[in-house]
């Protein structure tokens, strides 16, 4: 970061997990109400995440982009384009649960649609009653 010039500081860093509190918030639900959020990732109980967002009094046009669930990282160069062409109207917002291979799908996903693409694993293991795959239950994620 230095030599770009800039500084990590508290005014300007915040800890990733912050990010799992704004996920599983009653916020991020109100600000997706009505809005089209792409979901990436493996697995996706269609009717469990609608009733995430719902018990919070938001109901999101929630699509499901299906990936493989295993070596994402290593092989998403050559899933890229057919993942992305299942996606036919542009997101709000995409919500990527993907492990290590989250970082380039976020990364292709905001630049292709511009908009924001969140590494969101975690609340989505929740959003799917899938905890046990995040190994349980994790600090700052509020429970619906």
């Amino acid at each position: 970061m230095s030599k770009n010039g800039v500084a990590l500081t508290e005014s300007n860093y915040i800890p990733f997990y912050v990010v799992y509190a704004y996920l599983s918030s009653s916020q991020f639900a109100a600000v997706t109400d009505g809005k089209t959020v792409c979901i990436v990732t493996a697995d996706f109980d269609a009717d469990a995440c609608a009733a995430w967002f719902a018990l919070a009094g938001s109901r999101p046009k929630l699509v499901h982009v299906p990936i493989s669930d295993s070596y994402v990282a290593t092989r998403w160069n050559t899933m890229r384009d057919q993942v992305f062409n299942t996606i036919t109207a542009k997101p709000d917002c995409f919500m990527v649960g993907a492990g290590v291979g989250a970082l380039q799908i976020r990364a292709d996903a905001a630049k292709r649609f511009s908009v924001p693409a969140i590494d969101s694993g975690h609340i989505l293991n929740m959003m799917n009653n899938l905890e046990k795959k995040s190994q349980g239950p994790r600090l700052f994620t509020f429970r619906r």
